[in-house]
């Protein structure tokens, strides 16, 4: 009898822990879904220019992968992560630039106003130098225009200076 007790009780565990490998399946298959809808939303982010979300999106689903075991959504979203982290910092170059420029620009135009062409034009070339790393510098509209009006304003200065001479 106690071998007919042993394989009952063996049998009673194996049907115990059916149910908890049916439940991690089930969770994996929730987990993934889970994954898939953040993915989703995290690209949705992307294409709208909300890299902050994009990133807290990817981190979810980082917690969620390594809650359950799967490294490949882990390194997946690192790197998505890593492409969002550069977006943001480009924006921020982007909107502190401008603002650079804007105030930038005010001067200029009262150095120029002045008479003080020179100076003006000194403050230009040390908002390029400061900025002179930035890919993405001369590519920025409110910076061409106020490099192209430096450079019309210099041309006529210096060819007038030359005339006078």
């Amino acid at each position: 009898m106690k071998q007919k007790d042993k394989k009952l009780k063996k049998k009673a565990r194996k049907s115990e822990q059916e149910p908890e490998i049916v439940d991690l399946k089930t969770n994996k298959l929730e987990v993934v879904s889970k994954i898939d809808n953040l993915r989703f939303l995290a690209q949705k982010n992307h294409m709208e220019g909300n890299f902050e979300d994009a990133i807290f999106n990817a981190e979810q689903i980082i917690r969620l992968a390594i809650l359950t075991g799967m490294p490949s959504y882990i390194k997946e979203q690192e790197e998505f992560i890593n492409i969002m982290s550069k977006k943001v910092q480009e924006d921020y170059f982007i909107s502190e630039i401008d603002k650079v420029c804007s105030s930038l620009n005010e001067m200029y135009d009262k150095l120029i106003e002045s008479s003080q062409i020179s100076q003006a034009h000194e403050i230009i070339k040390s908002f390029k130098n400061r900025y002179k790393d930035v890919a993405f510098f001369n590519t920025l509209l409110s910076v061409k225009e106020l490099l192209s009006k430096d450079q019309k304003i210099w041309v006529n200065y210096i060819s007038s200076r030359a005339d006078e001479s």
